[in-house]
């Protein structure tokens, strides 16, 4: 729900919650306001990032689409030049603090973030992606975010409104109250407990979408011809 782009480094709680790109974020902001407008029901509010259990975490929302393309050697996109930071959180992180908010007193009628504190460029999870399953050498494309949002304008929100930006969190208001915490899963164990759980729960999901597919070879396939994709410099930024 934090205003995108970030004005600054650390995502702290005072940050306004006004993101001007996507509805899913604008939605929270709104929940948010619904409680503080009301004083029937006590409350607390705990703003996670991007917490993984099943659900694939990749740049477009690709998710099994993204394994199936890994695994067939075909290219992944990486959005801008693959750089841009994101907090990762693994349910077995995020449950011991949040279970620690119940109950105290101290706690109702206040927000807090509570992420992991590793960020990981997207080329990073990619990568680690491949690992687990059984891929060492991904081949990833890199395509300006406006460029994306422009073949598809159904990825503005994710990409405009998140995970084009750094996005990296101050915890130390939960832990004030909780006490410290380490997340202690990293990226490859945390790829590997999501995709052995994603094979679990949907073992038909082949990431065979021919339409996804088509889109992304066209892009990639166009992004190659301007002579862009693989560099150090093709970049939101530029």
């Amino acid at each position: 729900a934090y205003i995108k782009p970030p004005y600054k480094i650390m995502i702290t709680e005072d940050v306004p919650l006004s993101n001007p790109f996507w509805d899913y974020s604008q939605k929270k902001a709104d929940c948010e306001s619904v409680l503080r407008g009301q004083n029937e029901l006590a409350y607390t509010i705990v703003r996670p990032s991007h917490t993984v259990r099943f659900n694939i975490p990749t740049a477009l929302s690709e998710r099994a689409v993204a394994v199936y393309r890994i695994l067939k050697g075909l290219p992944v996109i990486s959005p801008g030049d693959g750089t841009s930071l994101w907090t990762l959180t693994h349910t077995h992180d995020f449950a011991p603090p949040f279970i620690k908010l119940f109950g105290r007193s101290e706690t109702i009628g206040e927000a807090y973030n509570l992420t992991g504190e590793n960020a990981y460029s997207w080329d990073d999870i990619y990568r680690a992606l491949g690992r687990a399953i059984g891929v060492d050498d991904v081949n990833i494309v890199h395509v300006p975010s406006d460029v994306l949002v422009r073949y598809n304008p159904g990825w503005a929100g994710g990409l405009l409104g998140d995970k084009k930006w750094t996005s990296l969190f101050d915890n130390d208001k939960i832990k004030s109250v909780v006490g410290d915490f380490k997340c202690r899963i990293g990226l490859d164990e945390m790829m590997q407990l999501v995709i052995d759980e994603w094979r679990r729960r949907a073992p038909d999901d082949t990431g065979e979408d021919k339409e996804l597919n088509a889109l992304f070879d066209r892009i990639i396939a166009e992004q190659k011809r301007l002579g862009c994709g693989s560099g150090l410099y093709d970049a939101d930024t530029l």
